[in-house]
């Protein structure tokens, strides 16, 4: 998530919409204190800079030293080296998470709203979404690329409706994107792209927001893993109605079929 003061703008990360990337490409335009929330990894090791309000949210918040206490310790008992923009994106998500809950790079519309009441109300609020079929197979192969021991589409999406338990938390939170541009059930945002659409939506942002932003401008970035050939076969009709039941509001409200 990034609120620019400077800019007057709010971006809500949806997952899986090319959210990091676009955080990416706006980090040049930072003001000293607005406030950018996750893709710090990707945005550091692409040549992106803190600002004021990323510095003092890293290193002088309370959350901050007991975080890093135990990264240096972490690091010492594993062999395994810090590497620091690891320790400033934790940082700055820590320093959140009491104000923007538990997933705070992707708040919901109501967190972010009361988060910051003022800004809310006068600034640009935009973010993207995704035909959910695509978005949920790009979901499921993310938050299981590490796991030695798969979990199936079918058990993830089960996961995600609570058929079944999650004991490796492989379900981000929130689990679709829905509650990030509504409030009860109602689209709040001024503008919700299309992952789809992409080029032609970040036209329309770029010159809302009056910042150069196009497809061309936008790094690439969690590209290093890849889907199966054949992905399409994960969408038998079993899997079709519970994607159907999570993203009921999305298909509903953006007009989405199954398309793949």
């Amino acid at each position: 998530m990034i609120i620019s003061h400077k800019y007057k703008f709010i971006f809500l990360h949806g997952r899986k919409c090319a959210g990091t990337s676009i955080q990416v490409a706006l980090n040049k335009y930072l003001g000293p204190n607005d406030i950018q929330i996750g893709s710090w990894n990707e945005t550091l090791s692409g040549n992106g800079k803190m600002n004021r309000k990323a510095i003092m949210d890293t290193f002088f918040s309370t959350s901050s030293y007991s975080l890093l206490l135990k990264k240096i310790l972490a690091s010492k008992l594993q062999n395994k080296k810090m590497y620091f923009s690891e320790f400033v994106n934790s940082s700055i998500k820590r320093c959140y998470q009491n104000k923007l809950g538990l997933n705070p790079d992707c708040p919901t519309a109501d967190i972010v709203m009361r988060f910051d009441p003022n800004s809310w109300k006068d600034y640009f609020k935009f973010s993207f979404v995704r035909n959910p079929f695509d978005f949920e197979i790009s979901d499921y192969f993310w938050r299981t690329r590490d796991r030695v021991k798969k979990v199936d589409f079918k058990e993830f999406l089960k996961r995600k409706l609570k058929i079944k338990d999650d004991p490796e938390n492989l379900v981000a939170t929130p689990s679709t994107n829905w509650p990030i541009y509504s409030i009860n059930d109602k689209v709040v945002l001024d503008f919700i792209g299309s992952f789809e659409n992409m080029k032609d939506d970040l036209s329309f942002i770029s010159k809302r927001i009056g910042l150069p932003l196009d497809l061309n401008s936008l790094p690439k970035v969690k590209i290093g893993y890849k889907r199966p050939f054949n992905f399409q076969n994960l969408i038998d009709n079993e899997n079709k109605e519970m994607i159907y039941a999570l993203h009921k509001n999305e298909f509903e409200y953006f007009k989405y079929t199954y398309s793949l």
